[in-house]
């Protein structure tokens, strides 16, 4: 049997050839893929309790909210997280420090706007509470 271009030709070695290369540069062009967006994946995997709980959060956040400026809005976010930590009632200056030893900047505009819109109710000691709703 000799080993020359007919004999290649006549098993189909042409056709194995060309799906062996086809199967190699698949793999690599594949590989590249994955290695060129590997940074993201480490990124998301250092981050993803931030990540999880910035979705919780967006899921929970009810429509009232919607209407509310952006920074304001901030601040509704930051209240109902940091309130499970502080407890209800509470008063501003314990929510302020708590907000300042974890890095959260609370800007006095924003909780008024939160008063008057009624998701913080101040009650007869002078303490507030946070309500989801808005009390007509």
């Amino acid at each position: 049997m000799p080993f020359d271009f007919e004999a290649i030709s006549t098993h189909n070695g042409w056709a194995i050839a060309f799906v062996g290369v086809t199967i190699v540069f698949t793999g690599l062009i594949c590989l590249s893929v994955i290695i060129s967006q590997l940074h993201k994946l480490v990124i998301f995997w250092e981050s993803k309790g931030k990540a999880l709980l910035t979705l919780r959060l967006k899921k929970r956040q009810p429509a009232l909210l919607s209407g509310l400026p952006p920074l304001v809005q901030e601040t509704a976010r930051h209240f109902r997280t940091l309130i499970p930590i502080i407890g209800q009632p509470f008063a501003l200056e314990d929510f302020r420090s708590l907000a300042a030893q974890r890095g959260i900047e609370v800007p006095e505009y924003n909780i008024n706007r939160l008063i008057q819109e009624g998701f913080l109710v101040e009650n007869r000691e002078g303490n507030f509470i946070w309500v989801d709703e808005k009390r007509g």
